[in-house]
């Protein structure tokens, strides 16, 4: 962790732009927890039926009835997973 380093060494590395970097990068892993959190949330969009998950729920996902489905397949671009997921954070 950079903030357990002395304070002279954390000006060093914020003077040569790391801890903007190491920002950055946190910023980056939120979104991708963020984004994958809304997959997780709507498994549909991939199209196909998803039985019931892993924590052992008795629902069950049909396909159909999602905006944009169609789209939304895997392989897709960012844009469409923009489309699908407003998050402003995705880049």
């Amino acid at each position: 962790d950079v903030y357990c380093l002395p304070s002279e060494d954390q000006q060093v590395l914020e003077a040569i732009g790391y801890k903007k970097t190491l920002d950055q990068v946190d910023d980056a892993i939120q979104a991708n927890a963020e984004f994958l959190a809304l997959i997780v949330a709507n498994p549909d969009i991939f199209g196909h039926e998803v039985e019931a998950d892993v924590q052992g729920t008795d629902k069950g996902v049909t396909q159909g009835g999602n905006e944009g489905e169609a789209e939304c397949k895997p392989g897709k671009t960012q844009s469409i997973c923009r489309k699908c997921f407003p998050v402003s954070r995705i880049k």
